[in-house]
């Protein structure tokens, strides 16, 4: 989730990643067509009036990817599968990488996605006395989302920049697309609360800087 300074490998390299989470925290960074109404989530995750009085704990397994490294121009790294996206104020699920290190969490976890699903790239534009900036770029399938419910991707993707001492750094991220359910039948909340037959367009833009 950010350039890093040093030499460009030279090196191709591939791997993957695998994460998971059980436990109350794990209710939200499920994706809908995956992990979201296992049989070990249930009567929760369909029942939200019983998670709260029982309190209900959660299995997600909310990165499964393969990444992929290419040694061109600057270096290129892809990555492919479920992950968990390097936007907004909690980065969710990877509460170790969130920008708020303390316990109590935000409404973010429902404002901002939790979980993607896609193919995404990324490199590093620029490395110098100015500090390093960075870009991502791809496409997904909406917010918490393998079985996209409307069947139309979402660009995600940001720039970032550092300083060259990696203390001072801003960042620009978004992910747009249309986010409605199709049918009363499918209705993937909360994440998406509409219901049209025509496309909603949604678009999530934060900005954030640390000094």
């Amino acid at each position: 989730m950010t350039p890093l300074p040093g030499p460009t490998p030279k090196d191709f390299d591939f791997g993957f990643s695998f994460g998971t989470l059980y436990g109350r925290n794990a209710q939200f960074p499920r994706t809908f067509g995956w992990d979201a109404h296992w049989e070990i989530n249930e009567p929760g995750a369909t029942d939200s009036e019983y998670s709260k009085r029982h309190r209900q704990n959660y299995l997600a397994v909310q990165n499964l990817f393969a990444t992929a490294y290419l040694p061109y121009a600057t270096g290129i790294t892809l990555w492919a599968g479920i992950f968990g996206p390097a936007i907004g104020y909690e980065i969710g699920p990877n509460l170790r990488e969130a920008r708020n290190n303390f316990t109590t969490k935000t409404y973010a976890f429902i404002s901002e996605p939790n979980t993607l699903s896609g193919v995404m790239a990324g490199t590093r534009l620029y490395s110098g006395e100015a500090g390093m900036l960075g870009m991502e770029l791809g496409l997904v399938r909406g917010w918490n989302n393998l079985r996209d419910n409307n069947d139309t991707p979402s660009v995600n993707g940001a720039l970032r920049w550092r300083t060259s001492d990696m203390q001072t750094w801003v960042d620009y991220e978004f992910i747009v697309g249309n986010e409605q359910n199709d049918s009363f039948g499918d209705v993937q909340a909360p994440s998406a609360l509409i219901v049209s037959p025509r496309g909603q367009l949604k678009r999530n833009r934060p900005a954030s800087t640390l000094s």
